[in-house]
């Protein structure tokens, strides 16, 4: 259940980024923001998740000098058994969290089905399952940052294996 939308061009509306600390968006008003560091304005997108919305600005940066040569190196070749292997023998395996979140998802899915369409229950029902895929979701993106900075903190230099296709094995 996602819904998303974007604003092509909040650069060409002074309006938008008006008072600070507020976005504003047609049709819905001025929303309050928290800001971590300045930007230019540039493409605002809009999404709804299970527990609610995220307003995502796209801003232009520049780019990092690449000047330092690499002391330490890696290789990493994505699996399905294993998350990763890396090229000094270390192998992260998989957490499997929807494995783990079935039973609770199976269960929250037949209470769903048994509720009548277009009821209250139901739609809290829908919403219950709704976070149980947001929280597994929310699960491997933690999983995945938290692997990639303990990778890129440890590494000066990252090589990825590019994944063989079946339309291209010979």
């Amino acid at each position: 259940m996602s819904l998303s939308f974007t604003y092509p061009q909040p650069g060409a509306v002074d309006k938008t980024f008006a008072p600070d600390g507020y976005v504003y968006l047609s049709k819905i008003g001025f929303v309050r923001m928290r800001t971590h560091r300045p930007f230019d304005r540039a493409k605002v997108h809009v999404k709804r998740h299970a527990d609610g919305w995220i307003v995502g600005i796209g801003v232009n940066i520049e780019a990092a000098e690449a000047g330092q040569t690499a002391e330490t190196a890696v290789g990493i070749d994505v699996g399905l058994r294993t998350f990763a292997a890396l090229s000094d023998e270390t192998k992260v395996d998989n957490p499997r969290y929807l494995r783990r979140a079935e039973k609770r998802l199976r269960r929250a899915q037949r209470r769903l089905s048994r509720k009548a369409r277009g009821s209250r229950n139901r739609q809290k029902a829908k919403r219950n399952v709704a976070n149980i895929h947001q929280k597994v979701a929310r699960q491997r993106k933690d999983f995945l940052h938290k692997q990639s900075h303990r990778i890129v903190q440890g590494h000066d230099l990252i090589a990825v294996r590019a994944a063989k296709s079946e339309e291209h094995d010979p």
